[in-house]
């Protein structure tokens, strides 16, 4: 890494290639990652992190999984992931595998549903964003490139690289806040959210967009 400053934040993925071997790590296990660096002023620096985590497979332990699960975060990783296969592979369909394929698996994985009859879906109660920030995903700047220079596009991934779970959301997915006489709200990104008597203040990270209702501006 070229650089890191106290809010870096970095996402580490493991990849199993041997199933076997995976089944036997079952338990808790420790995984420990030894940082070294060189401060502003040259000092020389090592950081030991160290965490404790349980192994499961979805086999055995899949209702701890599901407990687990922590959609803002697992949204972050996948848009990640993503990036990267877009940035490292020359794969036209990194849209469909690496997004669209994968939220079906999970769809089929975690959610209950009775075939022919998609209004009876039903996801966890942990899981009910995640398929709604994944579709912003598919539409956001770190996806659909066109009209933007190759030095934007790799700027506005290094930041989804480096930023907070909570401040890559804000890129992948915008913040919306309505301000009225009688207060604020966050509100959905709609054509709804349009009042003549409101404000809106749309939040990107990268930008902040403000919409004047027509009775507010006259």
């Amino acid at each position: 890494m070229g650089g890191l400053i106290p809010t870096t934040t970095i996402t580490i993925i493991f990849e199993v290639a041997n199933q076997r071997a995976y089944d036997v790590l079952m338990g808790r296990h420790l995984v420990q990652f030894i940082t070294n660096y060189q401060t502003a002023s040259g000092q020389s620096r090592v950081r030991v992190t160290t965490i404790s985590r349980n192994w499961v497979t979805l086999k055995t332990r899949k209702q701890l999984i599901a407990q687990g699960f922590d959609e803002e975060t697992a949204a972050v990783v996948m848009a990640r992931l993503v990036v990267h296969q877009a940035e490292t592979q020359q794969d036209e369909n990194v849209l469909r595998k690496g997004i669209d394929e994968k939220l079906i698996r999970l769809c089929n994985t975690f959610g209950k549903f009775t075939g022919n009859c998609p209004n009876s879906f039903k996801f966890p109660g942990n899981f009910c964003l995640y398929p709604q920030i994944m579709f912003h995903l598919r539409r956001s700047l770190f996806i659909q490139v066109f009209n933007n220079s190759p030095d934007e596009t790799a700027f506005y991934r290094s930041m989804l690289k480096r930023e907070c779970v909570t401040e890559s959301l804000t890129m992948i997915q915008p913040v919306l806040h309505t301000y009225s006489l009688s207060g604020s709200k966050a509100v959905m990104l709609d054509v709804s959210s349009i009042q003549p008597d409101h404000i809106l203040l749309l939040d990107t990270y990268f930008l902040v967009l403000i919409f004047l209702g027509e009775t507010v501006a006259a």
